[in-house]
């Protein structure tokens, strides 16, 4: 929700889903994809489980 109420802050400069995500790519991927404002949460989501599994998670994992 915070990133959509805040998503310039996001997107121009805050580090929080660097953090989050452990990498800054995903500023250029948001870039060069030119999806809409409103598909910013979905497309985290998708950096967010990029992310697991490059460490190893998969999804099957976290269901119990």
């Amino acid at each position: 929700m915070d990133a959509n109420r805040n998503y310039d802050h996001y997107v121009d400069g805050l580090h929080k889903i660097d953090e989050a995500l452990g990498n800054t790519e995903w500023r250029e991927r948001w870039k060069a994809v030119g999806v809409r404002r409103s598909d910013f949460r979905p497309f985290l989501a998708s950096e967010f489980s990029i992310s697991m599994a490059s460490l190893g998670y998969s999804r099957n994992r976290w269901i119990a």
